[in-house]
């Protein structure tokens, strides 16, 4: 799993009437939703990523962060490239039959 192309778009909330910047990762493929939640796991557990965004969100692909200074835009495209990396290289890939027989191992 790899990162495509990464964008920002600035976008208007008129309830609010705040600007915010919204970065958009796009993935090769469709990650599983475990593999999120992982990343999400990593991202909240973060107090400096918390602070620049709550939560990270998930659309097809596509991977959706939202921040509202201008200034943060290239250190959140950096920590987002670097989670997306550490959970690829440690997402435990459950279709692998030695996870399932080490699984079983411990349960007898």
């Amino acid at each position: 799993m790899k990162v495509n192309y990464v964008s920002v778009r600035k976008e208007y909330v008129k309830k609010n009437k705040i600007e915010k910047f919204v970065i958009k990762a796009s993935l090769d493929t469709t990650p599983p939703l475990l593999w999120f939640k992982q990343l999400q796991l990593l991202w909240i557990s973060s107090p400096r990523l918390l602070k620049l965004c709550p939560e990270p969100q998930l659309k097809q692909n596509d991977i959706y962060v939202s921040i509202l200074n201008q200034e943060d835009i290239m250190d959140t495209i950096n920590a987002l490239l670097g989670l997306i990396n550490k959970t690829k290289s440690s997402f435990i890939v459950q279709d692998n039959p030695s996870f399932f027989l080490s699984i079983k191992e411990q349960i007898i």
